[in-house]
């Protein structure tokens, strides 16, 4: 698991600075590419679904489709973001989706207070608290 943060934080880190040289699309692209040259090898996805011996459906692979365009659109939405905000509170934002799906997911106590605990990190990360909020409109 820290390995898979330490990725996504530092991965997200030197995207960022290659966006004033190949811009938020090029970013995402190079991003994704990387990205499936490294996880091709070590996930070695099967052409055959294994629990019925036959190929994948076209179902499966709608989607697979399906996950392969969010993840481009919420990396694209993450890098133009980086024009108006900065990279902290850019991540703490995108955050909040996975925070929230654990949270409508928890089932014990321990669980709840483990979101509780991350959510007032966010609010304290955020600057929210101090924040003048005069100026919102």
């Amino acid at each position: 698991m820290l390995a898979s943060i330490l990725s996504v934080q530092f991965g997200g880190a030197f995207a960022a600075t290659l966006i004033p040289q190949i811009g938020p699309l090029g970013t995402v692209a190079l991003r994704l590419t990387i990205a499936s040259l490294i996880l091709i090898p070590v996930a070695r996805p099967s052409l055959r679904d294994h629990r019925i011996g036959r190929p994948h459906s076209a179902s499966d692979w709608w989607r697979v489709v399906a996950l392969a365009a969010a993840l481009g659109a919420m990396n694209t939405a993450f890098y133009f973001s980086l024009r108006y905000l900065p990279i902290g509170v850019a991540v703490t934002i995108e955050f909040v989706g996975p925070m929230t799906m654990a949270g409508l997911g928890s089932r014990t106590r321990r669980d709840y207070l483990a979101v509780l605990l991350a959510a007032l990190g966010v609010v304290g990360v955020s600057g929210a608290v101090g924040a003048d909020w005069a100026h919102v409109s």
